[in-house]
């Protein structure tokens, strides 16, 4: 009943001695009994046979799909009777080889050690390498069907092979993105926990340096912007995508962002949190990574400048065509809301991204997926053609708007602090404005929208303002970007200050003041001024106007004394735009002592031809044809013609003049 053994299998393929001792043979034996391998021999499936007991261990170790050389030892003890036995065994790996089944990615070179305890297999620190890097694996089958495996790479390359080691669902992330380069560091982990089959995957680049800089980069297939020098946080958990501090470089110019999404067998979408760019030159490059439609607008109104980006997009991409889901019910728990939306505005993005969205892939592959973006552009010295010239502008606008395979549309509202418009300086300029490829809307023009897309792009809808010559201007209109670019604006200004207005367009002149308001309607498009149409009136008040040379030689003409500071202190002028050429429907000149009545034209060179009659006194009240008539028949009456140009008139004048065409002309009434 008592024994002592030293015994060693003469098989050749897998050398093994067995020493010990054992008391009672039988089920309540005792005893200690040590087994090791003479050698290192070839792995074989018979090996398990002694594992028939722990099925979860067999199955773990068969999707290992192993293949190489293996030495055990270990032993066996039971102290007493009625005890479970003791069991451990160590067996170590030398030239190993595998292919876990859920990650068909090619591990050899593998040494390390692998222990079973008591039916619990653990693996600490199994070495090796792939083509891409080094490896290290470890893993843990516990009885009760939980068990996990974690396979680390270090100076991982991003290669076909891996590539092909990932699910269909991770392939298609890996597809919109084309990741380059080397990963510092990367963990597939793949587990069961008594819940189910769980895989995971996490990626770490350390933060690029000079003396060593990262090579990964990314070139995103639905924005053509490519990224390197990239460093961050990946994680992908069952279809659960997170990023976290992403830093790239564009060139010289750094990109940063945060991200979070989702990817399944029927679509992948994904949320850009805190993009946060350099400054970004307004060229090729950005403007052949933005949607089509989106970049023949920017083509079409001519952008160029540069600009900081910051804020949030969103990205949706149906993979298959849904069999068991209805798309809005797919698309509810795809997309996650844009920056702060309400739900309601959440609601709105998601309907229209999904009516463009094709029902099947398109031909050719899948396309640029899905966009909605809420972000805040600053800008830097930028220049646009919205029909007349905007240079240097300078300040911020809001981007809200949606792309797909359709269509394209964005609105928000500026806040320049500055630009140039027609030459002319303008700050504090703010306002509602909408886009797409076709159509630039801004001011009121945005309420002609339906309401749910004025609420999400451009909040509230009121008149574009800014600050000019002192005083404000308020703009509405639209741009209709085809080859010609065409326009409709309706404009209005109020306290303009005359001798700011004069110290800008005419500094030779001094001693100008006053106030003006103004309106003005204006059709046209880029050909050039031969395109414009429109017209519109000035008012003019408080003023003294006997510094501009045109109302010098006036005075001169009318024998007034200068300074005088009651001479034409108010005016109006009606007039119409056709081309180059203004017909000025009505002009009023007035002040105490004289008053001018007149029309005519004038054109943007400056030439003038315009007729006047005078008055004395001031031209308080004016009843259309009857005072004209009254005036005109008073032995006050004088006929001046003024030609040449606005800094050099010529003038004539005639008394007593009989009331031919030209006043019966200036006698109708005015509207």
């Amino acid at each position: 009943e008592n024994c002592q053994f030293n015994l060693e299998a003469n098989d050749p393929r897998c050398p093994v001695v067995f020493e010990g001792w054992a008391n009672d043979m039988g089920a309540n034996w005792t005893g200690h009994i040590d087994v090791r391998s003479t050698k290192f021999h070839p792995y074989s499936e018979s090996l398990l046979d002694g594992l028939q007991k722990k099925p979860e261990a067999v199955r773990v170790i068969q999707d290992m799909n192993f293949a190489g050389m293996l030495a055990a030892n270990g032993f066996i003890k039971k102290s007493t009777p009625k005890e479970p036995a003791d069991v451990r065994f160590n067996v170590n790996i030398h030239g190993g080889e595998l292919r876990h089944r859920l990650f068909s990615y090619r591990m050899f070179g593998l040494t390390g050690m692998v222990s079973l305890v008591n039916g619990v297999v653990s693996a600490e620190r199994i070495e090796g390498v792939s083509s891409t890097g080094n490896i290290t694996i470890s893993g843990q089958s516990i009885p009760g069907s939980q068990w996990w495996v974690n396979v680390v790479g270090r100076a991982v390359e991003l290669n076909q092979e891996l590539y092909q080691a990932l699910s269909a669902n991770q392939k298609s992330v890996w597809d919109q993105i084309s990741p380059q380069g080397t990963l510092d560091h990367l963990l597939v982990r793949v587990q069961n926990l008594g819940t189910g089959l769980q895989v995971s995957v996490d990626a770490y680049q350390q933060p690029s340096t000079p003396r060593d800089p990262s090579n990964l980069r990314i070139e995103p297939n639905w924005f053509r912007y490519a990224l390197d020098r990239l460093s961050g946080k990946v994680h992908y958990s069952n279809g659960e995508i997170k990023i976290s501090d992403i830093q790239g470089w564009h060139g010289n110019i750094p990109v940063s962002f945060d991200a979070d999404g989702q990817s399944h067998a029927e679509y992948w979408q994904m949320t850009i949190r805190n993009l946060l760019t350099g400054q970004i030159p307004i060229d090729h490059d950005i403007k052949q990574a933005l949607p089509q439609s989106v970049r023949a607008a920017a083509n079409r109104m001519a952008l160029t400048g540069s600009v900081v980006v910051q804020g949030n997009v969103s990205i949706f991409q149906r993979l298959n065509l849904p069999t068991s889901v209805d798309v809005a019910t797919i698309g509810s728990r795809a997309i996650a809301h844009v920056g702060h939306m309400t739900s309601t505005e959440e609601a709105t993005v998601l309907d229209a991204l999904y009516r463009g969205a094709p029902l099947v892939d398109p031909p050719g592959g899948l396309g640029r997926p899905n966009l909605a973006w809420d972000l805040r552009i600053d800008i830097e010295n930028a220049a646009a053609t919205l029909g007349v010239p905007v240079q240097h502008i300078h300040g911020n606008m809001q981007l809200r708007g949606l792309s797909n395979q359709e269509t394209a549309f964005c609105g928000g509202r500026v806040h320049f602090d500055s630009a140039m418009v027609q030459g002319v300086q303008t700050t504090a300029i703010q306002g509602p404005y909408w886009c797409d490829e076709h159509n630039v809307l801004f001011g009121t023009a945005v309420g002609q929208l339906p309401a749910e897309i004025q609420s999400q792009s451009c909040g509230s809808i009121d008149s574009v303002t800014a600050n000019c010559f002192g005083g404000r201007v308020s703009m509405d209109g639209q741009v209709v970007l085809h080859d010609e670019i065409q326009f409709q604006i309706q404009s209005s200004a109020s306290q303009i200050d005359l001798a700011q207005l004069a110290k800008e367009l005419a500094p030779q002149t001094r001693e100008i003041v006053g106030f003006a308001s103004a309106s003005l309607v204006l059709n046209g498009t880029s050909t050039g001024t031969h395109s414009l149409d429109g017209g519109g009136r000035i008012h003019i008040n408080d003023a003294k106007l006997y510094e501009v040379p045109f109302f010098l030689q006036l005075l001169k003409t009318l024998h007034v004394k200068t300074p005088d500071k009651t001479a034409f202190d108010k005016g109006l002028i009606d007039f119409g735009i056709k081309g180059s050429d203004i017909e000025c429907h009505r002009i009023e000149l007035n002040g105490d002592a004289i008053s001018l009545i007149g029309n005519g034209r004038a054109n943007l060179s400056q030439e003038l031809d315009l007729n006047f009659y005078t008055v004395l006194g001031r031209n308080n009240i004016y009843l259309p044809v009857l005072s004209d008539l009254v005036h005109a028949g008073s032995q006050q009456l004088l006929w001046i013609s003024v030609k040449g140009t606005v800094e050099k008139p010529l003038l004539t004048r005639e008394t007593f003049r009989a009331l031919n065409e030209a006043v019966r002309l200036l006698l109708e009434p005015q509207e």
